[in-house]
């Protein structure tokens, strides 16, 4: 299961994939889906049916981006996102002066080169980092 969350114009922000223990969100509007539903931010919301589709506007995301978060509020984003174990693997791969900048940080920056070589490799792109570090800022 997902939880798809949506804004006040019913516009994807993002989702989370069900992971036991984890509640859904109680600050964003968000309908549930099946796993195998292909998610986009971006993408519409009929909050009556739970469908999704193609938005004809192009997303633009709502919000300043933070320049960083804490390293718990990134690693939140995610696992909302069910990328927490991608990243980790990815990080595994990294030089030991990188693992330790990753693992002992008291800040993540946007504009780390980490964050960048990250997104590279999990195939994710500036809006897509972007969105997770809105995210990020929201959890306490």
């Amino acid at each position: 299961m997902k939880y798809v969350h949506y804004d006040e114009n019913n516009v994807v922000t993002g989702y989370t994939q069900f992971v036991v223990g984890f509640a859904p969100p109680t600050d964003t509007a968000y309908i549930e889906v099946d796993e195998a539903v292909e998610v986009e931010i971006g993408m519409l919301v009929d909050p009556a049916t739970g469908a999704l589709s193609a938005n004809p506007e192009p997303y633009v995301p709502v919000g300043p981006i933070p320049e960083t978060v804490s390293p718990l509020q990134a690693r939140m984003a995610l696992l909302e996102a069910d990328l927490l174990d991608s990243a980790d693997a990815f990080v595994a791969t990294l030089s030991k002066p990188e693992q330790l900048a990753w693992q002992y940080a008291s800040e993540l920056r946007r504009d780390n080169a980490i964050i960048a070589k990250a997104a590279a490799h999990l195939g994710l792109d500036d809006d897509r980092i972007d969105a997770l570090f809105r995210r990020a800022s929201t959890f306490a």
